[in-house]
């Protein structure tokens, strides 16, 4: 026994040197085939997202024996050797497979356990013409389909994809990494599971951290288990670098960095569950959210706004009002630079170019004029 040079895996010398000789008398390079579908075991790229799979349950090996069976018995003109790949820690079962074009040479495996993967080939029909082969392979786990597909076609390019449904289906990824050639083309498919570092992320909260690309992205990882927020009918979790507070009325939503700072000394989803992710301002000088009072009459909304230069600050009432009706940061007034406060028997709030102060009799006024328009030239 050697071992291959790309995988490190056991392979019988006799079984890789020899021409194999198929039923209908075609030669097979088992070697040349072998060190083909060995790359595409090897080659596969997860990019940003493997920061956010697990990394214990990677496959170590893949058995070359089941990898030379399949390809010994391909005899048609388009034909596949398809790897799939179980690097979660759940086993997974098949629930159906399916030809658009051709069949099975050897059947998927019905169960493949963690951190194991079955081998299996598809090809065209016995003496058909002008057809090539395609089909449909899924298994299912713990609320999650993943459905493999490839396609092999007579005339064009082959193509693969691996494609996730059910509840859970944000617990895991999944990619495919697609071979070429028209006879024992490799297609492999790797399913992996996202590290959430031993807490539970679920339902619309486990949807936007998956839009968020998971650990990869801008929040880190979960911090805290799914929890109930103070009305007890919202929810929400706590990552490395923000909250995504969810509410059925307002839907998941992400509050992060000095924002969040902020929102979290207000009081959280008292002061307003959020109706927004942080945004980027039209100047791309500022970050915002909009938040929503669910749970007071009228259900009345906020804001909080940041800036490098003027911090985090909230804007609500009827303040709120008139700023954005002048226009929002867009106006003359700026971003708020102090939070609204008690002034004169009223309330008043500092901006940037000057201030709104609110009276009950004389509704909110603005303090300050506008900077003096541009001379016109005739």
């Amino acid at each position: 026994m050697n071992e291959n040079e790309q995988t490190g895996i056991p392979v019988s010398e006799d079984a890789v040197s020899n021409q194999l000789t198929e039923e209908k008398g075609q030669p097979v390079n088992v070697e040349q085939a072998t060190a083909s579908v060995a790359q595409a075991l090897t080659d596969t790229k997860p990019g940003d997202l493997i920061d956010a799979f697990k990394k214990g349950y990677e496959l170590q090996r893949m058995i070359i024996e089941d990898v030379i069976k399949v390809i010994k018995t391909l005899n048609a003109p388009r034909s596949c050797v398809l790897v799939f790949a179980n690097n979660t820690s759940r086993v997974v079962q098949l629930v159906e497979s399916s030809h658009a074009h051709g069949g099975f040479n050897k059947s998927p495996e019905g169960v493949v356990k963690s951190a194991d993967a079955t081998v299996f080939g598809s090809q065209s029909k016995d003496n058909s013409v002008f057809t090539g082969t395609e089909g449909n392979v899924t298994y299912m786990a713990d609320g999650m389909d993943v459905t493999l597909h490839w396609n092999n076609p007579f005339i064009g390019s082959n193509s693969s994809k691996v494609t996730l449904a059910g509840r859970n289906r944000n617990k895991f990824a999944a990619i495919s990494t697609t071979g070429v050639g028209d006879q024992q083309a490799p297609m492999r498919y790797d399913l992996f599971e996202i590290e959430m570092k031993d807490f539970d992320v679920l339902g619309a909260i486990l949807d936007k951290w998956a839009e968020a690309k998971w650990g990869a992205g801008p929040l880190g990882f979960p911090t805290s288990n799914e929890m109930p927020t103070f009305d007890g009918i919202g929810r929400y979790s706590n990552f490395d670098r923000g909250t995504i507070s969810y509410h059925p009325e307002t839907g998941a939503h992400i509050v992060e960095g000095m924002i969040a700072a902020r929102w979290q000394q207000l009081g959280r989803e008292e002061f307003g569950y959020p109706l927004t992710d942080e945004m980027k301002t039209p100047d791309w000088r500022g970050r915002y959210n909009h938040f929503r009072q669910v749970h007071l009459p009228g259900k009345p909304e906020a804001s909080i706004y940041w800036t490098a230069e003027t911090g985090a600050h909230e804007v609500y009432g009827a303040i709120r009002t008139k700023w954005a009706e002048m226009g929002w940061e867009k106006s003359y007034l700026g971003y708020p630079t102090v939070r609204e406060e008690d002034y004169n028997g009223g309330r008043i709030q500092q901006f940037q170019g000057g201030s709104l102060f609110w009276t009950p009799e004389n509704g909110v006024v603005v303090i300050g004029l506008p900077p003096p328009a541009e001379p016109l030239n005739f």
